[in-house]
């Protein structure tokens, strides 16, 4: 698959932290890109995922499909996440789906 114009995913490492910051738009497209990311985030030794939504500046159900199963796998593996920094955008499609009080939000 390749990777679209204007989209890119910043990784990175603090202990048993790992911290994904895609930027772009988070569709279609890029949803499979950044489940690749996390999948191999997962098999390593992560303690703590953060996914910093700060550069997202477009969702669609494949980026809340992305959130939910993120959400469910930490739950199930053992490992935290925390969903920060979340711009407007991504707020409005979150309140609209009912998530914003379900999924893990922080500042970090």
């Amino acid at each position: 698959m390749t990777k679209p114009p204007e989209f890119s995913i910043a990784v990175g490492h603090s202990r048993d932290t790992v911290t994904l910051a895609p930027a772009g738009e988070i569709d279609l497209v890029t949803a499979p890109l950044i489940a690749d990311h996390l999948a191999a985030i997962a098999a390593g030794d992560v303690g703590h995922l953060v996914l910093d939504l700060e550069g997202v500046t477009f969702m669609d159900s494949n980026g809340v499909a992305l959130l939910l199963g993120t959400w469910r796998r930490a739950a199930r593996e053992g490992w935290t996440l925390t969903i920060a920094r979340t711009p407007p955008v991504v707020a409005e499609v979150l309140t609209t789906c009912g998530l914003l009080d379900v999924l893990p939000f922080g500042a970090t």
